[in-house]
């Protein structure tokens, strides 16, 4: 209908947000472990969304997981989490970032094996010392026993003869195997020529995840695990002329450490170090020749290399044109639509099985589905002049949405949720090759599926929703690599479209160690929900989250009002004010009223709610519900479409008159004692979890 949401036609973007409001709920936290429903969120199912409304929406705290949307509220919940953006033009990756590229290339060459482990190909530098025993280069001694001590700690983990945290870092390749020359006085002394820490790593890792309060490892695991990995080394037959017997764990002798004398290498070793006519890759590529530039099909193309023909897929390969030889592999990552695929399914199942623990039978295909694979977001093509429409300002936030704070400034507050909606003129800007919507990337190996990255791409970012990797592969940190690959997909595709310039990566949690490493991307910055501030998360947003006072403003200065936010629940006696402030709230707001199975018309909010033959109560709540949405979603009420069931808004009428029927003065008070009201159609939906409400939701859709 025309004038829905309060845009002409010209101003209308390609799709309407079609939203079904299921206001406050609480859940148990996964960050905390809280078993009370201490984390309270915001809930709507949408049926439609355009990415210009997910784009305000994300920059205003929403998430999505399938088509359920919800945003925390961070002044009520056990662990606030903030959304986190990255500019990618700023971003200069760290030495340990730049590791992670390096690794890759060097399995891509041959140089070592999914495990990390060198193979017979991995050669260091002409300048590498030589061994004082048989003459052989260092390296070569170093690869043979780097993969013996992987043999090792696969055969431990197994068998269960190390402690359960140090089997599962080993069998997850958590701690990379490396073997250096020895220079430890005791352990040269007693004649050693090489050693390896990684048992001591793996007992430090292991006491660290166990949440000791005293860091770094105990000696007794360490000395232990290395006594295992001995055992496990012994009838090794390509330890041939390697000694690991007279050193490893000796108190005197580097405690913790496998200490190894090499005497001799196995002829077959000595054969391959003279030279690169036994086929090993000596070509290297820098992480910046992964780079390469679109094509007018969204393809990241680089030299040799050619992009996928699929008008539905986009590819990127890494630049491996230079590299020769048979042991050469390709990395391939083609972006994808979202949509169910077998093999990604198969993929997810093993990597929540191994990586997180998950029982297998309860990751099912409905499941994947719903968090995965369903989505609510509309795609737009590639390379449409008229992608999407957007403020011309490229912060399309509007000021902050938890109640209660002022800006030190004086202007508008961010906190004042009274405050008439601010009138932005807008643009059309191009769409990147892929186009916008949601979709699944995937990294391929010669072929072989390794990860998934499941990304939905919007009109300022890239929003990455989830990552799941080959278990087989953990030595390649694919998850790291991931997020610096998608960094580099923004920053290709901010040349189409130069809006985009931003990464998300979701939620951060300062007390959470797990979201921590998303900081790492620097310079980050948190939105602040009380003022809608951007801020540094390395300075102010540290100075307030180190301290520890759970949920407070980053912005400097930033002043308490008196808090009028009352609860949605608001009885016959709401004051005035509070009536006013939602209404005016809801100024803008359009329903989409059902009857029965179908959309009967649409309407504006505070029309429908003046002229509905309602009780006062059931009008109270109604308008109230209606003002906590419009708070919740800012300025993106004005394009999208409230659904309202006119069939359960009279049964709730018909409740409301039994009830001043029935009730008495005891009754009364009875209900004012018990817990707070929210404004949801019924109490239940406020203490149940988001898997039960997405479950229910996913029945009434």
């Amino acid at each position: 209908a025309e004038g829905i949401g309060g845009m002409s036609q010209g101003e209308r973007s390609h799709y309407m947000t079609i939203i079904e409001d299921h206001g406050v709920y609480g859940s148990t936290c996964g960050y905390c472990k809280s078993k009370q429903n201490t984390f309270r969120s915001h809930g709507m199912s949408a049926h439609v969304c355009s990415v210009e409304d997910y784009q305000h929406l994300i920059d205003r705290g929403w998430r999505r997981s399938g088509n359920w949307m919800y945003q925390p509220v961070l002044d009520r919940t056990c662990c606030p989490p903030y959304t986190i953006r990255l500019d990618v033009h700023r971003f200069s990756p760290t030495k340990s970032q730049k590791k992670v590229e390096r690794r890759l290339q060097a399995y891509l060459e041959g140089r070592i094996d999914e495990k990390g482990a060198p193979t017979n190909d991995a050669r260091d530098p002409p300048s590498t010392a030589v061994a004082a025993t048989g003459g052989a280069e260092t390296d070569v001694a170093a690869a043979i026993i780097e993969r013996a001590v992987t043999r090792a700690l696969d055969e431990c983990a197994r068998d269960g003869s190390v402690s359960p945290p140090v089997a599962s870092l080993a069998s997850n390749r958590e701690i990379p195997v490396r073997v250096r020359r020895a220079v430890a006085r005791a352990a040269v002394d007693a004649g050693a020529t090489h050693s390896c820490s990684v048992a001591l790593a793996l007992a430090a890792a292991a006491r660290e995840r166990g949440g000791g309060l005293n860091r770094g490892a105990s000696a007794e695991e360490a000395n232990s695990t290395a006594r295992a990995l001995l055992a496990a080394m012994r009838g090794d037959e390509e330890l041939v002329g390697i000694d690991a017997a007279a050193f490893a764990s000796d108190a005197t002798a580097n405690p913790g450490h496998l200490n190894f004398s090499v005497r001799r290498l196995p002829s077959s070793v000595s054969k391959e170090k003279d030279g690169d006519e036994n086929g090993r890759s000596t070509t290297r590529t820098s992480a910046e020749g992964s780079r390469g530039s679109f094509d007018s099909m969204g393809s990241q193309s680089v030299p040799g290399v050619e992009a996928s023909d699929s008008p539905r897929a986009t590819s990127t390969k890494s630049r491996m044109a230079k590299a020769a030889g048979p042991r050469v592999k390709t990395l391939t990552v083609t972006t994808r639509p979202s949509a169910f695929d077998e093999e990604e399914y198969r993929l997810w199942r093993r990597y929540q099985t191994r990586v997180h623990g998950d029982d297998p039978n309860e990751n099912n295909e409905l499941g994947y589905g719903r968090f995965l694979v369903d989505t609510p977001l509309r795609r737009v093509r590639g390379n449409e002049e008229r992608g999407a429409l957007v403020p011309e300002e490229l912060d399309v936030g509007d000021g902050g949405w938890v109640s209660g704070w002022v800006r030190p400034t004086g202007e508008s507050p961010g906190g004042r949720k009274d405050a008439p909606p601010v009138a932005r003129k807008k643009r059309w800007v191009a769409s990147p090759p892929s186009g916008f919507g949601s979709f699944h990337q995937q990294y391929r190996i010669d072929g072989k599926l390794v990860a998934v990255g499941v990304v939905d791409v919007l009109p300022y970012c890239l929003s990455s929703k989830y990552f799941f990797w080959d278990p087989d592969y953990a030595a390649l940190s694919l998850g790291k690599l991931g997020v610096l690959r998608e960094i580099e997909w923004v920053r290709e595709a901010s040349a189409h479209c130069p809006t985009l310039r931003y990464y998300y990566m979701g939620y951060y949690i300062h007390d959470c160690p797990k979201m921590r490493y998303k900081g790492e991307y620097k310079p980050s910055e948190l939105r602040c929900a009380a003022t809608g501030v951007w801020s540094d998360l390395d300075s102010a947003c540290v100075r307030v989250l180190d301290a520890g006072l759970g949920f407070a403003p980053f912005a400097p200065g930033a002043v308490r009002e008196e808090d009028v936010d009352a609860d949605v629940g608001a009885d016959v006696g709401a004051s005035r004010t509070t009536e006013e402030r939602d209404r005016a709230a809801a100024e803008g707001c359009t329903l989409g009223l059902v009857e029965g199975n179908r959309l009967a018309r649409a309407a504006s909010a505070n029309d429908f709610v003046d002229a509905a033959p309602l009780p006062r109560e059931t009008k109270a709540r109604l308008r109230a519900r209606l003002g906590r949405w419009a708070r919740a979603v800012g300025n993106a009420k004005e394009s999208m479409v409230y659904l309202l069931s006119l069939d359960r808004l009279g049964d709730e009428a018909e409740d409301v008159d039994d009830d001043e029927s029935d009730e008495s003065d005891e009754s009364d008070e009875e209900g004012e004692r018990t817990g707070e009201r929210t404004g949801e159609e019924d109490d239940e939906e406020l203490e149940r979890d988001a898997a039960t409400a997405r479950a229910d939701l996913a029945m009434r859709v």
